[in-house]
């Protein structure tokens, strides 16, 4: 539903990442950076970005700035 009409149910939703010790090695992910920004706001706007920069996915259509873990990778576009 457009924002103007969606229900919070649908505007505030829990976001939930866990990443192995394996992952975060070879995709220079640092935990320590996103638990210090685990209160940031995010919405289901940011999901489809965070995937395709945590996959490192190379698409016109991906936003970094809506990529929540992209500040806490090596490999951040």
């Amino acid at each position: 539903m457009p924002y103007l009409f969606a229900p919070s149910e649908q505007t505030h939703v829990p976001f939930v990442m866990w990443f192995s010790k394996s992952y975060s090695k070879l995709f220079g992910v640092t935990t320590a950076c996103l638990e210090s920004r685990a209160a940031d706001a995010a919405s289901h706007d940011n999901l489809f970005h965070t995937v395709l920069g945590l996959m490192d996915v190379k698409a016109a259509h991906y936003d970094p700035a809506l990529d929540v873990t992209a500040k806490c990778r090596a490999s951040s576009n």
